[in-house]
């Protein structure tokens, strides 16, 4: 998934149960983490081939 520009996040079932609060704060943080880096596409995986070509 991450060849494709998808960030995994791994979350231990026992954190979202006792700590479901903290656990929406971290996704919350590495997102907009995400938005302010320039280095990351704007929009998902360049077109893989056969896909996005010109319509005729």
């Amino acid at each position: 998934m991450e060849s494709l520009g998808y960030v995994v996040l791994r979350i231990d079932e026992p954190d979202v149960m006792h700590s479901a609060w903290h656990v929406a704060q971290f996704v919350r943080e590495r997102a907009e983490s995400m938005l302010g880096d320039p280095t990351r596409p704007l929009r998902g995986h360049p077109p893989l081939k056969g896909e996005g070509g010109t319509a005729p």
